[in-house]
């Protein structure tokens, strides 16, 4: 197995992966069209630090993760699926026959040398199933997302019983990126609305469907972006609306902000030459409590250097809700994007 180094976690964030999983270089998947939805271990392609998907899982398995090793699959749908009910139940219409899990070729003690091994489901012949080997199943995929449908709606209950208010619910899904949904009923069903981790809004409308109740009307709204499956965790309704809304005026300052910064390199002639890729409001480890100014991050592409942006911004000064606004100019090939810029000030605030 390849050392994990800051490189490759590096390169595996230039990508789009989480720090989180670079860190262990594998991270778990879910596709609605593979295994039935169920979860499963993927190693990062890009770091290249697991032979496949099942040597990765090795590692899983070291971390604490169950992985099922007792099911065969067809040879499209084998994976390293988490050991958990929700996935069996998920994978039982898919199991062409259960073996007892020695008979795997990749045993779960670890032994150094199955480090090198490419994994086959069994030991004693090749993968691809054999007729003979194929079993009726007892359920249908209907009957077994009718069964998956009550068991989430009776978990999403419990949740709303927490509640202080069963008509108004926040909720914050952890699929991978964390995401929340706010839903309230209405006349004619309910209204709700998606928000990304950042608290913005990213989708929402009205539910007409009345005739649900809350917690099968939030399995519906999950379900249309493929969530429905994703752990739960109640959040407060009143607090996600009162982050949404200032969300919403952090992004029209900093909207403000860079048509600023745009008319200023149009003066300057320097429009043509320079392209604002992204702003952010953010809290500037740098300024003393008492700073009343608004601290906002400006990235950028062109050949101007970061220091001089910086200068020819602070000259035209810019006002906004009668606060000054102070601008960092950042270049992707010098400080960072603005994810990793405010994750190197994290760092440093840590120490």
């Amino acid at each position: 197995m390849r050392q994990i180094t800051e490189e490759l976690i590096q390169e595996a964030i230039r990508y789009g992966v989480k720090r989180t999983d670079a860190e262990h270089g594998y991270y778990i998947a879910c596709c609605s069209d593979y295994g039935n939805g169920a979860t499963h271990i993927e190693r990062i392609d890009v770091m290249d630090i697991f032979l496949n998907d099942w040597h990765a899982a090795l590692q899983a398995e070291r971390d604490g993760i169950k992985i099922i090793r007792d099911l065969v699959f067809p040879v499209e749908h084998d994976a390293p699926y988490i050991d958990n009910p929700t996935n069996r139940l998920l994978l039982q219409p898919l199991v062409l026959r259960e073996v007892v899990p020695s008979q795997r070729r990749m045993e779960s003690q670890f032994p150094e040398e199955q480090d090198a091994l490419i994994s086959q489901p069994m030991a004693d012949k090749p993968f691809l199933p054999q007729l003979d080997d194929m079993v009726e199943t007892t359920l249908t995929y209907a009957e077994v997302n009718e069964m998956l449908k009550a068991d989430i709606c009776g978990d999403i209950e419990t949740l709303i019983e927490g509640s202080p208010n069963s008509e108004q619910i926040g909720l914050m899904i952890k699929d991978g990126d964390i995401r929340y949904l706010s839903i309230q009923t209405c006349e004619d069903g309910y209204d709700y609305t998606f928000y990304d981790e950042e608290f913005n809004s990213q989708d929402g409308g009205q539910l007409d469907m009345p005739e649900l109740s809350m917690a099968q009307a939030i399995f519906e709204l999950l379900k249309d972006i493929d969530a429905q499956y994703a752990p739960l965790g109640l959040y407060d309704y009143n607090l996600l609306r009162e982050k949404e809304e200032i969300s919403q005026k952090h992004w029209s300052i900093a909207n403000q902000a860079m048509f600023h910064a745009k008319e200023v390199l149009l003066n300057e002639g320097l429009l043509q030459d320079v392209t604002i890729t992204g702003t952010r409001l953010y809290d500037s480890p740098f300024d003393p409590p008492e700073d009343l100014d608004y601290d906002v991050l400006l990235q950028y592409e062109g050949n101007i250097r970061e220091d001089d942006f910086f200068n020819l911004l602070n000259q035209h000064k810019c006002i906004i809700d009668h606060r000054p606004i102070d601008f960092t100019p950042i270049r992707p090939d010098k400080s960072g994007t603005i994810i990793e810029y405010l994750r190197k000030l994290d760092k440093r605030q840590a120490l």
